[in-house]
């Protein structure tokens, strides 16, 4: 197949097709060449060459495997992310999975003790409470404040938006220290935000739900691509890939790790 730098055409045509329809708010066409792109990666058999690729060169450049590395868990990440757009039970139980490992390499102790029991009781959720497993498997762990994909927020960060509601003059500011005012205003509460709602619409003044995801407004697309430029500038400048040493080296300080941090990074996986 014809190359163009290091990439097939069918794969970098690809992927300027896929980036073309979002900056041209093209969602009619995003679909189908997001699939095309999924087709020409799996037809390149791309992650098999790649897995084969890394091995052979992290073998020998401890900042190659350091990237490729980093790269993996921020994946894991987006993964985490996207279950909860999606309202994906089984994604969101698998990358927390993987995810739990760095818990435990990193040391972060309240995530490390907790998250494996939330998975053990997840995990058992199917014959402990057929019923709630049935509702998450539908997407109902997440909570759905619009009918636009791919919003869905986790139940936290759901609190978290009630809480910024009620810290405002009129709701519980002023009240917390005084529990018989709280309970009052906990009793009407939902009954004022009703009514509030009510008169908004009455007097035409509620505003107007957006029809697209907010990330693909043109200040985020904008905002986004300057991230990706800057980012590829200090790629170019400093490439980790490039480092043929065989120790860890900081791409910007050029400083070289001392071995004790070389072989935690190295061996995270094995530590998780």
């Amino acid at each position: 197949m014809e190359q163009t730098g290091n990439y097939p055409v069918d794969l970098h045509e690809a992927a300027l097709q896929v980036n073309s329809s979002c900056v041209k708010h093209r969602y009619d066409e995003l679909g189908g060449h997001h699939k095309h792109l999924i087709d020409v990666i799996e037809a390149e058999d791309l992650v098999d060459r790649l897995d084969s690729f890394d091995r052979e060169m992290q073998s020998c450049r401890p900042t190659f495997r350091f990237a490729r590395d980093y790269m993996k868990f921020v994946a894991w990440i987006f993964l985490f992310i996207r279950a909860t757009r999606e309202g994906n039970w089984n994604l969101h139980l698998e990358s927390l999975k993987v995810l739990c490992r760095y818990f435990f390499a990193f040391d972060r102790q309240n995530y490390a003790r907790m998250v494996p029991l939330y998975l053990a009781q997840m995990e058992n959720l199917k014959t402990s409470d057929p019923d709630i497993y049935e509702e998450f498997l539908a997407g109902y762990f997440c909570i759905y404040k619009n009918e636009i994909p791919f919003c869905a927020i986790g139940a936290d960060h759901g609190i978290q938006h009630v809480n910024r509601l009620m810290k405002i003059y009129g709701g519980i500011t002023g009240l917390t220290q005084k529990p018989s005012a709280m309970a009052r205003w906990f009793l009407i509460a939902h009954e004022l935000s009703r009514l509030a709602n009510e008169a908004e619409t009455l007097a035409g003044t509620t505003r107007q739900e957006s029809t697209h995801h907010h990330d693909l407004s043109d200040a985020s697309l904008e905002s986004y691509e300057q991230n990706v430029m800057k980012v590829r500038e200090v790629i170019e400048v400093n490439n980790p890939f490039l480092i043929a040493e065989d120790e860890l080296i900081n791409i910007i300080t050029k400083a070289i790790m001392p071995e004790e941090v070389k072989k935690a990074m190295m061996q995270q996986d094995i530590i998780g």
